[in-house]
């Protein structure tokens, strides 16, 4: 009998049992919840240990890296409210496309402010996160991009234009500029475009033309809506505004549901979807969050509404794990609560948090494996034990970086990367 040879069987094991590694192509990755497959993604690092590479980014931005394959995508800007002296005539934003092997930029797309754009002018709360907020999105042929008053791109993933479509534009009293992030449907993108006309769209992935729009009627929306299916297998776009949340039907546009509630103010967090339960979070503190099941019909406030607390995040989105919900909040208090009942289980101040006036977490939660990473605006990323009791088990820094950390972390081959606003960095063992 012929016995297989070492070789052979190496082979056969490395075809068989090496998956490939899953992309991070949207905001909050692949399933629109933060979480990953990945089981040894490395949970300590600094600029001597677990640091890959760091590359330098030619301005500042609030936006999450997406990886696709071996290129990772992300926007910045300059010229303007990134510590230049220069005017917001001179504000250019820039789609970066970044080699994952090595960190070299490949190629860069500028985006100059068109003439007879009225740019909302650094000031007030658009000075905490700037002009490059929206989060690209990928469906590993082409990439898009949403820049608020410019409109909606796409390219393909050499860094040609496939094609442009602007938005109508109109000026609200806050002008804190936009801030959500594009989700697919299909063959269509939906775009939140509150902040510059009010509305919700669905516009085809192929050429941007406008299949259908909501009128929300709101201001104020920052979070990026996401999909439910219902226990008939229906699906629901969830929408929430000041006050409400619209259920809307994501073939047509036609509002199929909604709730009264009483998150006020600006809504930061996005939706969280757990089988036909989807999770809110808004406004400032004090404001509250609720649990909404899908599958109603007209005003739903009585009867599909699961759980409502005072609890909330602010901005960051929490992320659901075995459960529970998890999240730092604005000041960096560590929240833990049951997800069917909105019950707190835990309520702790974190330690190594700097202090001062002012926002301490703008970036989502990530869920890996056993633990639960936060990025903080100045103090270094916390990873904490996703387990109730939500203890600290590390915080890590990179020392030379001082400026500010406020894009979500992406995921995959178990490397972590982060953005600043002045690096891209790569974490992997």
């Amino acid at each position: 009998m012929l016995r297989p040879r070492p070789f052979s069987l190496l082979a056969v094991c490395l075809l068989t049992c090496v998956a490939p590694a899953e992309d991070w192509p949207r905001f909050l990755g692949s399933r629109g919840d933060a979480t990953t497959t990945d089981t040894n993604l490395p949970t300590q690092w600094s600029a001597e240990k677990n640091l890959k590479w760091r590359t330098a980014l030619p301005g500042p931005g609030a936006s999450s890296p997406i990886v696709v394959g071996d290129r990772i995508f992300l926007t910045c800007y300059t010229g303007y409210g990134d510590g230049s002296e220069g005017t917001i005539e001179q504000l250019v934003r820039h789609l970066l496309c970044v080699d994952r092997t090595t960190g070299q930029i490949r190629w860069t797309k500028p985006f100059a402010l068109p003439e007879g754009i009225d740019e909302d002018p650094y000031k007030s709360y658009l000075t905490q996160h700037g002009y490059a907020t929206n989060t690209p999105i990928s469906d590993g042929q082409s990439v898009f991009l949403y820049l608020g008053k410019l409109g909606l791109y796409a390219f393909d993933l050499d860094g040609n234009q496939l094609w442009h479509r602007p938005v109508k534009s109109e000026i609200n009293e806050t002008r804190w500029g936009s801030a959500a992030s594009l989700i697919f449907y299909k063959d269509s993108l939906i775009v939140n475009a509150v902040e510059e006309n009010g509305h919700i769209y669905s516009m085809s992935k192929a050429d941007g033309t406008l299949n259908w729009e909501f009128d929300t009627k709101a201001t104020l929306v920052y979070a990026t809506p996401n999909l439910l299916t219902t226990t008939t297998g229906e699906m629901e776009l969830v929408v929430p505004v000041p006050e409400k949340v619209y259920g809307v039907d994501p073939d047509s546009g036609q509002q199929k549901w909604f709730v009264t509630t009483t998150l006020k103010n600006e809504m930061n967090g996005s939706v969280i979807v757990k089988d036909d339960v989807a999770y809110m979070y808004g406004g400032f503190r004090g404001v509250g969050s609720l649990a909404v099941r899908g599958g109603g019909r007209g005003d739903v406030t009585d009867s599909h509404v699961v759980w409502t607390s005072k609890d909330t995040s602010y901005i960051s989105t929490p992320v659901l794990v075995d459960g529970h919900l998890y999240w730092l909040d604005m000041n960096g208090i560590a929240n833990s609560v049951n997800a069917k009942t909105g019950e707190r289980i835990q309520r702790r101040r974190t330690p190594g948090i700097r202090g001062g006036r002012g926002v301490k977490f703008f970036a989502s939660m990530l869920s890996a494996g056993d633990y639960v990473y936060a990025v903080s605006r100045r103090s270094g990323t916390f990873v904490l034990k996703a387990e109730p009791d939500f203890p600290l088990v590390v915080q890590n820094q990179f020392e030379d970086d001082d400026s500010e950390f406020n894009g979500s972390p992406a995921v995959s081959d178990n490397q972590l990367f982060l953005r600043s606003n002045r690096y891209l960095y790569c974490i992997g063992e």
